[in-house]
């Protein structure tokens, strides 16, 4: 029990951080206060707001150094990732490299709790880094005129909504297919195939596409859930 509270606050600690510096250096160029608090911040915001990420930072470390080495390797690297991709050099403004930095502040966070089955592991991780990825290529093309004004060129920005979309689809598919040959149960193989399939559609097919970030979130919460518990059904 003691390592899971650790491990949920390391997780929480690393993507505050994130999410913070984010905010931070976006401020002037994002447009939504619902999407960032600090959206159009004129001034240096409050020195308690600049504070936050690095609050979050060392709530991460302390927490996964109180749980294993391992944690703590997974949590600077997702630290690491957070700071590359929103600030200097500021990855998130090239295509393909920023949309890598992105995964990698949430593939390592999977590290911190110990997999009771490695071949479950494996394919819940596929399938999680497979909607992360449509999220994201989903949420630049919704971002596409604030990224522009920022100078930066997403991954979507470069290939175009058709490509991007057309994208979304093969990395389901790809994933249908690698679930298809796992040797889950077939439950899980279902489970694991609904939701792929599911996150594809809303990623597609929702307009616009601030609102199919949202729905593709939510679908992929659900679905990822029900793909875990899907594994103590044999």
């Amino acid at each position: 029990m003691g390592h899971t509270v650790l491990a949920i606050a390391a997780a929480a600690g690393a993507l505050g951080f994130a999410y913070g510096v984010n905010a931070l250096a976006d401020r002037h160029t994002d447009r939504s206060v619902e999407k960032n608090p600090l959206a159009s911040t004129a001034d240096d915001p409050a020195l308690r707001l600049r504070l936050v990420p690095w609050v979050s930072a060392s709530v991460a470390w302390v927490s996964a150094a109180g749980h294993s080495a391992r944690a703590l390797a997974a949590v600077t690297l997702s630290l690491a990732a957070g700071w590359l991709y929103s600030c200097g050099p500021r990855w998130k403004a090239h295509p393909i490299i920023g949309l890598v930095a992105n995964t990698a502040i949430f593939v390592p966070l999977a590290c911190l709790i110990e997999p009771t089955d490695v071949r479950s592991f494996v394919v819940n991780l596929g399938v999680f880094v497979v909607l992360l990825v449509q999220n994201q290529l989903v949420h630049e093309l919704a971002d596409q005129d604030e990224d522009e004004d920022a100078g930066d060129l997403t991954t979507a920005r470069f290939l175009g909504e058709r490509a991007t979309k057309v994208v979304c689809a093969l990395l389901s598919a790809l994933g249908i297919g690698a679930i298809a040959s796992s040797g889950l149960s077939a439950t899980s193989r279902g489970v694991g195939a609904a939701t792929l399939t599911a996150g594809c559609a809303v990623a597609l097919f929702t307009e616009p596409a601030a609102k199919a970030r949202l729905r593709h979130r939510s679908t992929s919460v659900a679905g990822g859930a029900l793909l875990y518990l899907s594994g103590w059904l044999r």
